[in-house]
């Protein structure tokens, strides 16, 4: 098999105690043919640092420093100079197995595909939680049956996954939505893919260690931005009368709504604008939400919100002191 080159695209912002992990999962790669790109996005820690040392000693890797504008930013400066015929990402707090490329690779060609995903699992600490996409040896699907997917038991993100350089063409990840730019961009390089090739085969390891994470359970407004990309997603839906991908775009519409409220409880997060908003969106969709497969204590938060947000905060305020106690 003729080997075309990989660009992988490793955003870097402090991550300084898991870099080491992630880069040395790459160099022990069995597909050889790697361009490397790291962004460090204005790293305050030895982030840096440590992308210049492996620098010098690979010349596959190329090196850019920026000012913080967050991962979409840091994405796109990588995408702007990559000149493989493939593209993929890697968070710099994860790791990914040896053969990885390998796998999409022969994924990708055998079956004639623009997109290969592979299995993964999340782990913290000595914690392993695989996250089947598929059962399957593999399964290869149009775009049409693998967008509703996205929504489903195929993650959204774009880490998992290898993508034909082509896709890219006129494609960035959006800057001005801060939750939701890996489904907003893998939605779009689905729409735009004639075919896509699953794997069940796990290879890519999600980390859940860093607590600093901005994907954690801490509130801010900018994370509101994940309902103007899910408007844009719904508006193709209903383009194209797709009631099943519309219904899923709906769920999680009001799922969002209801981890939001959780996190302002959690936060003391006062505005009360962005609470009437949140709440409006439970009560338009509280019976759907019902009937749906969420966890009873989630459909429990969401009812009693619908009832009285401000009861349900001091519910919360008390019940969860006495949560910690009996979990101790």
């Amino acid at each position: 098999m003729v080997q075309n080159v990989v660009s992988i695209i490793i955003p870097v912002y402090n991550a300084e105690k898991y870099l080491r992990r992630c880069l040395d999962s790459v160099f022990r790669q069995t597909y050889n043919k790697l361009e490397i790109i790291l962004v460090d996005d204005g790293s305050t820690d030895g982030s840096a640092k440590i992308c210049d040392e492996y620098a010098e000693n690979d010349s596959r890797i190329k090196v850019i420093h920026k000012t913080n504008e967050g991962v979409s930013s840091a994405r796109n400066e990588g995408l702007k100079i990559a000149n493989g015929e493939y593209i993929a990402f890697i968070d710099a707090d994860d790791y990914i197995k040896e053969d990885m490329f390998e796998y999409l690779t022969v994924l990708m060609e055998n079956n004639s595909a623009q997109i290969a995903i592979c299995n993964y699992c999340e782990y913290t600490g000595s914690k392993i939680h695989n996250k089947n996409i598929i059962e399957e040896k593999n399964l290869v699907l149009s775009n049409n049956d693998a967008l509703p997917m996205i929504f489903t038991s195929l993650t959204f993100a774009c880490w998992n996954k290898m993508f034909k350089a082509e896709l890219f063409q006129n494609e960035f990840f959006r800057t001005d939505i801060s939750m939701g730019e890996d489904l907003d961009i893998v939605f779009r390089l689905f729409l735009k893919s004639k075919r896509i090739c699953i794997g069940n085969e796990i290879k890519y390891f999600y980390s859940r260690e860093n607590l600093k994470s901005s994907t954690k359970q801490v509130f801010n407004e900018n994370k509101l931005s994940v309902f103007k990309m899910l408007a844009g997603i719904s508006e193709y839906a209903n383009s194209i009368k797709n009631e099943t991908l519309y219904s899923l775009i709906l769920f999680s519409k009001i799922c969002h709504a209801v981890d939001f409220l959780k996190q302002i409880i959690k936060s003391g997060c006062n505005n009360k604008k962005i609470v009437l908003d949140l709440q409006r969106i439970v009560r338009e969709n509280i019976l759907f939400f019902l009937k749906s497969k969420r966890a009873f204590g989630d459909k429990l938060f969401a009812l009693s919100v619908f009832v009285n947000f401000d009861l349900t905060k001091s519910v919360c305020k008390v019940a969860e002191p006495i949560y910690r106690m009996l979990r101790k």
